[in-house]
């Protein structure tokens, strides 16, 4: 497993980005947006994942001080999360045939390492629905808020947060135990 960080200029990786991440309908992220999604995309952070040579997967992370993530959306959301300070995951998507908890962990450990290497971001939050949400409490973020509404959605959300301190502690110390 393989993470790797794309550049704003890298129109190739950015390319394979959004080929994966087509795979996926987001009910959240307007496909139609694309500005907003550039612009998430040249102010935040993309990755590629790659499996035996091969792009399987992507996510990115947006700082949240400029009104483009889904947390910002939150009512009172910095009693909850320190805003600017937390990065919101956003855009986690994998091929189709890489789906499964077994690949998923070894991703997130590699997103944890990375984290790890990071000191600029502290903290990550994410707006998800109930099975994701589910996954992503072992990665160490915590449920802050549910049944949340967003604009275009008919559908109930969930808040997660955590600081990268508790997210590396847990998967790292996940990844350890499954060896």
């Amino acid at each position: 497993m393989h993470l790797q960080q794309i550049s704003a200029n890298d129109l190739s990786g950015l390319s394979t980005v959004r080929k994966i991440r087509s795979s996926h309908h987001s009910k959240i992220y307007d496909k139609h947006d694309l500005k907003n999604e550039q612009l998430r995309d040249s102010l935040g952070i993309v990755f590629l994942f790659h499996h035996e040579g091969r792009a399987v997967g992507t996510f990115r992370l947006v700082p949240t001080q400029y009104n483009l993530t889904q947390v910002e959306r939150v009512p009172d959301i910095a009693d909850l999360i320190p805003i600017p300070g937390s990065w919101e995951a956003q855009r986690f998507v994998t091929a189709p045939d890489f789906r499964g908890l077994n690949n998923i962990m070894p991703l997130y450990r590699e997103i944890a390492i990375w984290l790890r290497a990071t000191p600029e971001i502290t903290a990550v939050a994410a707006i998800c629905n109930r099975r994701v949400a589910a996954l992503l409490k072992k990665t160490g973020l915590k449920i802050l808020a549910r049944n949340i509404k967003l604009d275009n959605t008919q559908s109930d959300y969930f808040l997660l947060s955590g600081s990268v301190s508790e997210i590396c502690n847990r998967l790292l110390q996940h990844s350890t135990k499954q060896r």
